[in-house]
C-alpha cells in the first residue's frame, strides 16, 4: 500500500515498522549534538531508565492509544495518524530540585524544535518519506517521585499520513 495521492508520483509508501521505531531512528538520525546541547552519544533512546541504564540521558517515544476523531471519506481518504509521547529522563544528584541549566529542559526545546521544522516534510528515513506531517500537541515536565534521581518530562505530538485515491 502506499500513501499519498495515487497516480501523481507523490506516492508515500507503506510504514515499515511501529510508529515508535519510525520516530526514534529519525531523531537518532538527524540529532545534532551542537544545537541541541546534548551530545548524542549520551543518550540511551528507545528504552525506559532502570537500575541498569549507565547514560545521564534517556529519550523514548511511546504510542498513546487514543481513538480521536480521524476522518475517513468512503474509500477516497484514509487518514492514519499516530499520537505519540517522547519521554526525556535526566538522571542528576539533586533529588528533590530542578537545577539550573538541566540538559533535559534543552533536549525538549530541540524535540520541538525538530518537530514544528519537520511540520509539513514530515520523517524521511533512507530516503522514503513515511510520515507527511508532525504536529506539536503540547507537554511538560513530569512530576517526580520520592527518592528517584530522574527527572522526567514529555512532549506530546501527533504523527499523520494518509492514502487518498483518486483515480475514480
Amino acid at each position: 500500500m502506499s500513501y499519498g495521492v495515487s497516480g501523481s508520483g507523490s506516492l508515500l509508501p507503506d510504514i515499515p515498522d511501529d510508529p515508535e521505531v519510525l520516530f526514534t531512528n529519525f531523531l537518532m538520525a538527524i540529532w545534532d549534538d551542537t544545537v541541541s546541547g546534548v551530545p548524542k552519544a549520551e543518550i540511551n533512546f528507545g528504552y525506559e531508565p532502570d537500575i541498569n541504564t549507565t547514560e545521564r540521558y534517556v529519550i523514548k517515544i511511546e504510542e498513546i492509544d487514543n481513538e480521536d476523531f480521524s476522518p475517513d471519506l468512503a474509500d477516497r481518504y484514509t487518514q492514519d495518524e499516530f499520537y505519540m509521547n517522547c519521554h526525556i529522563w535526566e538522571r542528576d544528584a539533586s533529588i528533590h530540585s530542578t537545577t539550573a541549566g538541566m540538559a533535559r529542559w534543552k533536549m525538549r526545546r530541540y524535540i520541538k524544535r525538530v518537530i514544528k521544522q519537520n511540520c509539513r516534510t514530515g520523517i524521511v528515513v533512507g530516503g522514503n518519506r513515511y510520515i507527511k506531517h508532525l504536529y506539536l500537541i503540547g507537554g511538560g515536565n513530569v512530576p517526580e517521585p520520592e527518592q528517584t534521581d530522574w527527572h522526567h518530562t514529555v512532549i506530546v505530538f501527533k504523527m499523520v499520513t494518509w492514502l487518498v485515491d483518486a483515480s475514480t
